[in-house]
């Protein structure tokens, strides 16, 4: 990522509004942080950084005021975090792309169809089945990692346990199984009846 450096051009602000920049080079601008990290407080000199509007763009760091350095300061701690939540849904596969409803799918027979013909369809089973993946994926976090084991063995598994089976597995008597079963199911039944 490029990044290109601007100060002020006489190291102050012009107060008139015709603000003159003079671009530094990296070992201009480390230098100049050098200098402004042993200068007092008053006299410091802030910049802000300015990202581009896509990956890859040029990266701008300009000086301005104390004021302009805290907000820019505060937007890209807003950025970090937003990015980092995403990241996060990303990574427990509840993060979803955006596309238009004009984006062609094969419907399975060989036809293309637009997803707006099929939300539109009121017999297709799209938006239903996805509302339920997603209700169900919210209802899974609240549940613990044994939790998330039995009904992972029972319901979401290709070769779905027996309780006899799965109490094997785990070594605990069935009667044991059978009861944590049943609190797990009230537990996401619970769920779905308060949303």
């Amino acid at each position: 990522m490029k990044k290109q450096y601007f100060a002020w051009k006489n190291g102050k602000q012009n107060l008139n509004g015709n603000q003159e920049w003079k671009e530094l080079t990296s070992q201009e601008f480390l230098e100049l942080c050098y200098s402004n990290s042993k200068r007092p407080k008053e006299e410091k000199r802030y910049f802000a950084k300015v990202p581009g509007f896509e990956d890859g763009d040029t990266y701008f760091v300009i000086e301005c005021t104390y004021e302009e350095f805290l907000r820019s300061e505060a937007e890209r701690k807003l950025r970090k975090r937003k990015r980092d939540e995403t990241e996060q849904l990303k990574a427990d596969g509840l993060w979803y792309d955006l596309i238009s409803l004009d984006y062609e799918v094969d419907d399975g027979d060989g036809n293309t169809v637009t997803l707006h013909d099929m939300v539109a369809d009121e017999n297709s089973v799209f938006e239903p089945g996805l509302v339920e993946l997603i209700d169900l994926q919210s209802a899974l976090k609240g549940l613990t990692s044994k939790e998330k084991g039995i009904v992972d063995a029972f319901y979401l598994s290709e070769n779905p346990k027996t309780e006899r089976e799965y109490a094997k597995k785990l070594n605990v008597p069935y009667m044991t199984l059978h009861c944590r079963k049943t609190k797990v199911l009230k537990k996401l039944k619970n769920y779905f009846v308060q949303n």
